[in-house]
C-alpha cells in the first residue's frame, strides 16, 4: 500500500490495511508520515505488516518549487523501496487521487489498486494551474478502481470512460477494539467526569472536523429550544466553534484519539451529519454523494442519525431506515427530524444495528482481491 499523508488518520487506509492483514496477506505499507507509538500500539501483534516511512517533510504549507522538488525525492525513494520488495504475485494499493503524482508513470508497468477518497473528475500535478492531467490513463490501467460509494462509482465511470463499474468499498471503519454501549471512559478523567454528568441526558453527537462544508450552528439552536433532556455535544478535530457559549445545552470535547473516539460515541443518544456542498479541490458532487465513515460510527452502538438532504444519504435512510434528512438547515426542521427519532427511538436504533450488520467488510476486500488475481491470469 502506498499512501502519502497521516495514514493513522485515514480509516479507509487503516481498515484495508488490517483487513490484509487479517485475511493472511503480507502487507508493505509505504507512507511519509511517522509516529512510532501509533504503528507499535495498533499493529504490535501483526507480523505480516510492514511500515516504511519515506519522509515526514512534505506538507501544504510548503512553496510549491519546495513540493516539486520533494514530490520527486519522496517518489526515488517510494520505488527504491517497492522494487526491493516485491515480487510476481505483487500488487500495489494505491489510496487516494492524490499520491498517484508520487508514483508518477512507473506505476503503469505494474499491477495496482486505485483506491480513491474523494470524488474528482481530474487530478493535477501540484495545483490545479498547473494542467498536467494524470487521472484517465492511470484509471485505465488499473487492475481495479475503488470508491466509497455506489453513486461515486458511477460518476467515475462516466466522467474517466472506464469499461467496468469501480468496486464499491464503503468507508466502514475496522472494529479493532470492542466498546460497549455506553463504555466507560478510559486515558481521559476530565470527559469521563463530563460523560458521567450526561448519563441521564440524550446526546446529540457530532464528530468530525469544522468548515464551511459542515454547519453546526442550526444544531445547537435546535437543541436549545428543544431544551432538557436534549444536549449537543460537539467532538471536534479543531478549535471550540462555540467559545463564547455559557448554557448547559452544549459541550465540546476536544480530539481524541482513534480508537478511544468511540468511547464517547458509545453514549450518543442521535448522531449528527452535516454536509454543505461548496466549491473546493474537488467535484462539488462529492459532497452530493458523501460516503461518510462517521455513519458507520454511531450505527457500531445502534444510535440513529439526522443528516441534511443529500442523494447518497437519504437512499440508505430510505433502505434501512436508521435516520431521518431534514431539507434545509433551519432549528425546526432540525427539532423535528430530533422529535421523529425520539418518538420511534427503539425502530431506528434496531434499524441502525441492521444498517452496521449488513456489510462483511471482510468479504468485500476479499471480493476485490480475488478479482484482481483473476485478471493476473
Amino acid at each position: 500500500m502506498v499512501y502519502i499523508g497521516d495514514i493513522f488518520h485515514c480509516p479507509p487506509a487503516m481498515t484495508v490495511i488490517q483487513t490484509l492483514s487479517d485475511l493472511n496477506y503480507e502487507v508493505k505499507v509505504c507512507t511519509n508520515k511517522f509516529d512510532v507509538s501509533e504503528t507499535v500500539d495498533t499493529f504490535a501483534n501483526r507480523n505480516n505488516v510492514e511500515f516504511k516511512f519515506v519522509a515526514n517533510k512534505y506538507n501544504k504549507e510548503m512553496s510549491v518549487f519546495e513540493k516539486f522538488t520533494d514530490m520527486f525525492t519522496i517518489r526515488k525513494r517510494i520505488w527504491s523501496y517497492i522494487n526491493e520488495e516485491k515480487d510476481n504475485d505483487s500488487l500495489i494499493w494505491v489510496v487516494a487521487g492524490g499520491t498517484v503524482k508520487f508514483l508518477g508513470k512507473e506505476l503503469l508497468c505494474n499491477k495496482y489498486i486505485l483506491h480513491l477518497l474523494e470524488l474528482t473528475e481530474d487530478l493535477y500535478y501540484l495545483e490545479s494551474k498547473h494542467k498536467f492531467k494524470i487521472s484517465r490513463q492511470f484509471a485505465k490501467r488499473a487492475s481495479a478502481i475503488v470508491e466509497c460509494e455506489y453513486n461515486r462509482a458511477h460518476i467515475t465511470k462516466a466522467w474517466w470512460e472506464l469499461d467496468e463499474l469501480p468496486f464499491v468499498l464503503p468507508n466502514k471503519p475496522y472494529k479493532a477494539t470492542t466498546i460497549d454501549r455506553y463504555s466507560s471512559i478510559t486515558n481521559n478523567e476530565k470527559i469521563a467526569t463530563l460523560m458521567k454528568s450526561l448519563e441521564n441526558k440524550k446526546v446529540i453527537l457530532y464528530q468530525g472536523n469544522i468548515s464551511k462544508e459542515r454547519p453546526l450552528e442550526p444544531f445547537l439552536k435546535a437543541v436549545e429550544a428543544l431544551g432538557d433532556p436534549y444536549v449537543f455535544v460537539a467532538m471536534i478535530n479543531g478549535e471550540n466553534p462555540f467559545p463564547s457559549y455559557k448554557g448547559n445545552q452544549y459541550y465540546h470535547i476536544p480530539f481524541v484519539i482513534p480508537p478511544y473516539h468511540l468511547e464517547i460515541t458509545s453514549h450518543a443518544y442521535i448522531g449528527i451529519l452535516t454536509y454543505t456542498p461548496i466549491k473546493n479541490d474537488y467535484s462539488i458532487l462529492n459532497t452530493l454523494y458523501c460516503a461518510p465513515n462517521k455513519i458507520w460510527e454511531y450505527s457500531m452502538f445502534s444510535v440513529p442519525v439526522i443528516s441534511n438532504d443529500l442523494p447518497a444519504l437519504r437512499n440508505q435512510f430510505e433502505k434501512y431506515s436508521n435516520g431521518v434528512c431534514f431539507e434545509e438547515f433551519e432549528e425546526n426542521e432540525i427539532k423535528e427530524a430530533i422529535i421523529n427519532i425520539d418518538e420511534n427511538y427503539d425502530t431506528y436504533s434496531n434499524a441502525s444495528k441492521e444498517y452496521f450488520n449488513s456489510l462483511d467488510i471482510n468479504k468485500r476486500i476479499s471480493h476485490i482481491i480475488k478479482c484482481v488475481l483473476k485478471k493476473k491470469d
